[in-house]
């Protein structure tokens, strides 16, 4: 969102130029698990990467959701595979249907030894824009909640100008999401 400010008058334009200042758009979904038991991604409420975000919060997450399946589908691609690895399995584009919902039974899978998803550890996801991050890390979250009943922590993706504590602020709503 954006505040207009006073037009400007520029050395070399006859008619002002409209001046434009960004305004914080506040989190209106907690970010991680919803109370609903379901998975509340940070860019379903910020899309960042292309998305028509015409369609409203709904259409931005099924884009997301969509993106998912094509790029982690591409069994030769290294990020995938690596991340199948940790996991133990094969990619199943069902988990990212729909809006999942944690179950609270037993659960479906155990992680494979050695895997920071078994044993504990952290996982890191860095790289140039536009090579999958998101969408691994949605994927990796998603399994990990549905197949391994793990509760999903963020951090995010920052900073960004003027918002120097917004990577704090999202961990901890989403770690005392995880409480609710």
């Amino acid at each position: 969102a954006y505040k207009a400010l006073a037009p400007i008058k520029v050395k070399g334009k006859a008619n002002p130029i409209p001046i434009f200042k960004p305004v914080l758009k506040e989190n209106v979904e907690p970010i991680g698990l919803t109370i609903e038991r379901r998975i509340q991604f940070p860019w379903y409420d910020r899309p960042m990467d292309g998305v028509d975000c015409s369609g409203g919060k709904e259409s931005s997450m099924q884009q997301a959701k969509a993106r998912v399946v094509q790029l982690c589908s591409v069994h030769r691609w290294a990020g995938i595979a690596k991340v199948l690895e940790m996991l133990g399995g094969s990619f199943n584009k069902l988990v990212h249907q729909q809006q999942q919902t944690i179950p609270t039974t037993a659960p479906r899978q155990k992680a494979p030894p050695g895997s920071p998803f078994g044993e504990g550890g952290i996982v890191v996801i860095e790289g140039r824009m536009g090579v999958g991050k998101s969408e691994l890390a949605e994927h990796i979250v998603t399994h990990c909640a549905t197949q391994f009943q793990m509760m999903p922590i963020f951090g995010t993706m920052g900073p960004r100008p003027g918002e120097s504590t917004r990577m704090a602020v999202e961990l901890l709503r989403s770690t005392v999401g995880v409480f609710r």
